[in-house]
C-alpha cells in the first residue's frame, strides 16, 4: 500500500496551493512495529508541516502588510487594530498622522 501526505491551503478562493509532505509504502504483513507511522516518521510529517504554514504564513504577510499612505514605505508592526490614539506616521518619513497600529 502506498499513502502520499498533501498539505493543500487555498489561499484566496480558487487559488490553491499543494505541498506534497511526505510519501510512505507498506508492504507485506501488518505487525504492531509497522502499523501507522513510526515515531521518526511522525515528526518528519510535522515538521515539514510546521515549515510549509510559516512560510506560507510569513509570505502571505509580506503581500498584505500596509505601507504608510505618506511615503510608500512598509511599517513595521505585530499587528493591526484601530484605536482612537492618533501619533505620527511610525516609519519616520515625517507626514500625517495616522491611526496607530501596534
Amino acid at each position: 500500500m502506498h499513502w502520499t501526505v498533501k498539505l493543500v491551503a487555498e489561499v484566496d478562493p480558487g487559488q490553491v496551493t499543494e505541498h506534497t509532505i511526505a510519501s510512505f509504502e507498506r508492504r507485506g504483513r501488518i505487525t504492531p512495529a509497522t502499523l501507522g507511522l513510526s515515531i521518526a516518521e511522525g515528526k518528519t510529517v510535522l515538521a515539514t508541516i510546521q515549515s510549509h504554514v510559516v512560510m506560507d504564513h510569513v509570505r502571505r504577510h509580506g503581500q498584505i502588510s500596509a505601507p504608510c499612505e505618506t511615503c510608500g514605505r512598509q511599517r513595521t508592526s505585530k499587528g493591526y487594530y484601530r484605536s482612537s490614539f492618533r501619533a505620527p506616521c511610525r516609519c519616520g518619513c515625517g507626514g500625517s498622522t495616522h491611526a496607530r497600529a501596534s
